[in-house]
């Protein structure tokens, strides 16, 4: 399953925001292909531990994908 993120995270804030969502499991920064219907919108604007990365505008898509 694809995770989309508006907005990327540092390591603490991803792994916290992972784990509200799917519990203990360890997921990775990844491009993979995927049916879009089978993926799930996060929208992260709100939460005071996001940030830009460099050369990304809000909106930018960011693929993350949980290890299996």
């Amino acid at each position: 399953m694809l995770i989309y993120l508006h907005y990327t995270l540092g390591s603490d804030g991803l792994l916290a925001a992972m784990q509200e969502q799917y519990g203990d499991r360890t997921f990775s920064l990844g491009q993979v292909d995927a049916d879009p219907s089978r993926c799930i919108l996060f929208d992260l604007s709100n939460r005071p531990d996001t940030y830009l990365t460099p050369g990304l505008t809000p909106g930018s898509i960011i693929r993350w994908a949980p290890i299996s």
